[in-house]
């Protein structure tokens, strides 16, 4: 039996409702999201499918709001988790007041789940309801601005000298298998079935045209020098992947990559969402390429029996 809920909203009672995956109107889930102002890549359907199978989702009314729930069982117990390479969930509504939502929708969480640990998106911000924790940096820039701050300015200059060539490339796994020898050591907490399951998710993407992918390489030995693989949707462009190699941290190879991109994409009426960075070399060149911070924030709760909940906190 799926959870059921009722709530007053704009004069009316509104069903909540806990769904399967396999029972969700996957149609009407990804409008809700695409029409959501705060709707994000993260929630829909298909990034939902493969970066964390078996999720949930509470549905209000006829999808005028819509939460992933993305769980997983440990020793019996049911618990909420962020996906890899997910960087927020939480609410997403076309219609509704998000405070009435949230007082809706917790109550069904706590009944799903008795621990977890998850981002709510940028519009939760001012929650009454879900008591987040601080606030984490996410850094967009409008692509229609032209202006970049003096100091990216200052290190473009230099540039000429190290003759880098900007390039086309269709090859996620490339970028992918780069990326985690690159960072294997800082990212422990992304598994091998997240490296495959995102490597389908994105190649199923490109076939939809939502994926881009370039590179950087030295013109004199084609070597590369840094890489990105970015997701799209119609409002956003994501920095999933970067990769700088220590021959292109030398040369600038990120200040020429994200240059490129900018100017190559400057008419597409997107923003370009750098996703982060908390990480204090990471989040200072986002800042200084950014044109405002949009943070998102974390939420932790924990309803474990009292015998057992010293094992998390």
């Amino acid at each position: 039996m799926p959870l059921i809920n009722y709530f007053h909203l704009a004069l009316s009672d509104v069903k909540t409702i806990l769904l399967k995956h396999d029972e969700v109107d996957i149609e009407k889930w990804d409008e809700c999201i695409a029409q959501s102002p705060n709707g994000l890549i993260y929630a829909e359907s298909r990034f939902l499918n493969h970066m964390s199978p078996g999720w949930y989702g509470i549905v209000a009314g006829d999808y005028q709001a819509v939460m992933p729930l993305c769980q997983r069982t440990k020793l019996g117990i049911r618990y909420l988790y962020q996906p890899a390479f997910c960087q927020q969930g939480g609410i997403f509504f076309k219609e509704g007041n998000l405070g009435e939502l949230e007082a809706a929708f917790l109550p069904m969480i706590n009944s799903f789940c008795r621990f977890g640990e998850i981002n709510l998106n940028f519009a939760q911000k001012n929650s009454t309801v879900f008591e987040t924790g601080k606030e984490r940096n996410n850094f967009l820039r409008d692509l229609s601005c032209q202006s970049l701050n003096e100091y990216i300015n200052t290190r473009l200059k230099r540039l000429k000298k190290y003759d880098l060539q900007y390039h086309v490339s269709d090859n996620a796994e490339e970028i992918i298998s780069s990326y985690r020898q690159l960072y294997l050591n800082r990212i422990k907490s992304i598994k091998n079935r997240d490296f495959e399951n995102f490597h389908r998710l994105s190649e199923q993407m490109q076939r939809n045209n939502r994926v881009i992918i370039r590179k950087v390489t030295h013109s004199g030995d084609n070597k590369v020098f840094a890489s990105c693989l970015l997701l799209t949707d119609s409002r956003r462009i994501y920095n999933i992947i970067n990769n700088l190699m220590p021959e292109g941290r030398k040369s600038l190879a990120n200040y020429f990559l994200f240059q490129q991109l900018f100017l190559e994409f400057k008419d597409s009426g997107k923003i370009f969402d750098f996703e982060g960075s908390d990480l204090k070399g990471v989040g200072y060149f986002y800042e200084k390429f950014a044109t405002r911070n949009e943070p998102y924030f974390p939420y932790r709760f924990n309803n474990l029996p009292k015998a057992i909940r010293w094992v998390k906190d």
